[in-house]
């Protein structure tokens, strides 16, 4: 079975939940105690697919290194990205639209995936005003329920899979 290490990278506006998100795949574990990243982090699991094994070396990003459009550096080697925007907050999905347009028009060989993180709010009263059924994503997740993470994680490799599959062909 073919063996494949790819840099990924997370990237996404403070407080989206990509902290939260990497805990849950690779920890099963959430925490409702809020603790800002600094700089970044790396975490990594093995993810199985029928054609391969992807070993993701995970790097999250802290907001700050996005607000200040520092991501370009970490993109450098990467294999995947994982966009995460916070659906109770709508602007941080406008901002990561411009993310996406320039990854995909600066490194075509990344597998990108869109995650509109907190799901587990959509019902919430207080935040319902602010939730657009219009924003696009590949998957609505839940860092705290867990819905959908691994799923995210599964796609990006599989992409990961066939991008590196083209390469040698």
């Amino acid at each position: 079975m073919q063996e494949i290490r790819a840099k990924v990278v997370l990237i996404g506006s403070i407080g989206v939940g990509k902290t939260s998100l990497v805990e849950r795949f690779v920890h099963q574990k959430f925490s409702n105690n809020y603790l800002s990243s600094i700089g970044v982090r790396v975490d990594s699991k093995e993810v199985v697919l029928p054609e391969a094994k992807v070993k993701l070396l995970i790097w999250d990003l802290a907001g700050e290194i996005y607000l200040s459009n520092q991501y370009h550096k970490y993109l450098l080697g990467s294999a995947g990205a994982i966009l995460v925007y916070d659906i109770t907050r709508p602007d941080t999905y406008d901002s990561i639209q411009s993310v996406t347009d320039a990854i995909n028009e600066e490194y075509s060989k990344i597998s990108l995936v869109t995650v509109a993180n907190k799901a587990d709010l959509q019902e919430d009263p207080q935040f319902k005003d602010y939730i657009s059924e219009e924003h696009q994503c590949d998957f609505m997740t839940s860092a705290k329920t867990g819905e959908n993470v691994e799923m995210v994680f599964q796609k990006l490799a599989q992409g990961i899979f066939e991008n590196s599959s083209k390469l040698k062909a």
